[in-house]
Parts: structure tokens; C-alpha cells; sequence
């Protein structure tokens, strides 16, 4: 993957530790995760309301795919002295999920260079955290040609 992918997906990591969000209130954190695609790419954007998805359009019409990452924060005091700790009392992102956001940006830059032989969706879920984000997000995948769904976590 190209160094200045990763450098700007590391920095929006950071970003995204700071600005911890509960479940359905991810209002920020949405809100710039858009604005980073659309600053840094030409996929579609489909806001949802509290979720949103981007497309890779491919040539080919095989079924698509997708990839999901989660948006919300959980209430747990941040414990470190990270100089991008948690600017959010009471909520940080110990759960990972800035670094599945990240992750997943980094690889949505990554294939619309690179290309892709079909469809490539990628679902930034809400609510995760209280098990009521996925349910919302089902729409996405009846709504399209989507054959399979992967989610990713941080080793």
C-alpha cells in the first residue's frame, strides 16, 4: 500500500481517538470521515442518516462486495497519556474502532487506485457497541448486488 495512504489514514486514527462518540450520537465522526473521502477520493457517498456507506464503481458488473468498519465510541474513561487521547469525558476508543476506520479508509483509497473487478462497498456503521447499528445498516446490503460482507479487527 502506498506510504502517503497510510500516513494520512494514521493521522485520521488519531483524529478519531479524540473525538470519542457514544452509540447513535456519532454525529462528528461521521461528519469528518466524509469529509476525508471526499477531500481524498471520487467514490460515491451514501449518507444514511446516523450511517453511511461509499462505492468503488467497477466496469464489470460481478456481484459486489463489502467491507465494515464501526463509528461509535464506548464509555470508558481514556487512561493514557496519548498526546491524541480522548477529548471526550467519560468515552475514549478502547474498543479499537478508530483503528478499524482507518483501517478501512486506507483500504478504500487503496482500491480506487488500484481497481477492483467489481462493486466495492464500504459500511461505516454505527452503534455497534449496543448491538443496534448492523440491523440499520441491512438495507445497504438488500438494496445492492452485495455477495459477501467482511469486518476487520485489530490484532
Amino acid at each position: 500500500m502506498d506510504e502517503n495512504i497510510i500516513k494520512k489514514c494514521t493521522v485520521v486514527r488519531h483524529k478519531l481517538h479524540q473525538m470519542a462518540e457514544p452509540s447513535n450520537k456519532e454525529i462528528e465522526t461521521k461528519k469528518f470521515l466524509i469529509e476525508f473521502l471526499e477531500k481524498n477520493s471520487c467514490l460515491e457517498i451514501h449518507d444514511e442518516g446516523k450511517w453511511f456507506y461509499a462505492v468503488y464503481r467497477a466496469k464489470e458488473k460481478e456481484p459486489g462486495i463489502a467491507f465494515r468498519s464501526e463509528i461509535d465510541a464506548v464509555p470508558v474513561k481514556e487512561t493514557t497519556d496519548l498526546a491524541y487521547k480522548s477529548l471526550t469525558e467519560g468515552m475514549s476508543h478502547t474498543c479499537g474502532h478508530d483503528g478499524h476506520c482507518a483501517a478501512l479508509l486506507a483500504t478504500a483509497l487503496h482500491i480506487e487506485r488500484t481497481g477492483a473487478n467489481c462493486d466495492v462497498y464500504f459500511l461505516f456503521q454505527h452503534a455497534e457497541e449496543i448491538g443496534a447499528g448492523a440491523k440499520e445498516c441491512l438495507k445497504m446490503l438488500e438494496e445492492n448486488d452485495i455477495a459477501e460482507i467482511y469486518g476487520c479487527h485489530n490484532a
